[in-house]
């Protein structure tokens, strides 16, 4: 099995959606289906993973479940730090 994952590049506008995205939201963060909403995507959850493996600072929390037993998770865009030399 291999350890490479292969993804987009930060450029990629399916990433640049999501970072865009989360950028604007609010302090709540959005769940999936928001952003598959906002992004015009079926696989928010996947564009995630991507944008995290492009360097996105992206956080996941569990947020409970819907009214017929769906499990919520919120994305949120968290600044990165820098390391000052």
């Amino acid at each position: 099995m291999s350890d490479n994952f292969h993804h987009s590049g930060i450029d990629s506008s399916r990433i640049q959606r999501i970072i865009h995205a989360l950028q604007g939201a609010s302090h709540w963060g959005m769940t999936t289906m928001e952003l598959n909403e906002a992004c015009g995507s079926t696989r928010a959850s996947s564009d995630v993973s991507e944008a995290r493996a492009c360097g996105a600072a992206i956080e996941c929390e569990y947020h409970g479940k819907s009214a017929n037993g769906r499990k919520i998770y919120r994305y949120f865009l968290r600044p990165q730090t820098q390391t000052i030399v």
